[in-house]
């Protein structure tokens, strides 16, 4: 992920390609808004309000990007990482092409961010993290202004990619 003296690792930020645009944990919902990338944007509203960016290049490479907002304040980017081979279009769909994109998901953030994704712990209280595990086990890597997880759905059949901002959960 080449980032133009933008340092993901450090600041969060991620660089849209195409209009050479920033946003990270400083981004708010209002100054997103103003955003070139954000005018053929889809704006949904209920609880917090997050934006469909559609389609953008993020560092290299086209993702559906989605980002979520907790009032003003941009609480995460979700990414789902478009791709030219099989697996683009639901009736295409299978379970290993969606493990591959899961794949693509974790290579492009430890090239970017500079870490490898670890396993995640389940959710609760005890924050245990399995001994074994499989391509679908959620992964990820924390820093000081949040977090990067990799995630799949099974219920859904999509792995999608979060930048979370603020104390990991």
């Amino acid at each position: 992920m080449a980032t133009n003296s933008i340092d993901p690792a450090a600041t969060g930020c991620l660089r849209l390609d195409r209009t050479g645009e920033v946003i990270g944990p400083a981004t708010s919902a209002s100054a997103l808004a103003d955003l070139r990338a954000a005018a053929a944007g889809r704006l949904h509203l209920g609880g917090d309000a997050s934006l469909s960016l559609g389609d953008q290049v993020v560092h290299g490479a086209t993702f559906r990007t989605t980002a979520r907002f907790s009032g003003d304040r941009l609480a995460q980017v979700e990414l789902c990482m478009v791709r030219s081979a099989a697996g683009e279009q639901w009736a295409n769909w299978t379970h290993e092409n969606e493990m591959h994109r899961k794949a693509a998901h974790e290579r492009w953030a430890a090239g970017g961010f500079g870490r490898a994704m670890d396993l995640l712990p389940f959710p609760g209280p005890e924050r245990i993290v399995p001994a074994e595990s499989g391509p679908e086990h959620p992964r990820g890597a924390a820093f000081p202004w949040g977090m990067v997880g990799s995630y799949y759905d099974a219920k859904g059949g999509c792995a999608w990619l979060v930048i979370r901002y603020g104390a990991a959960e």
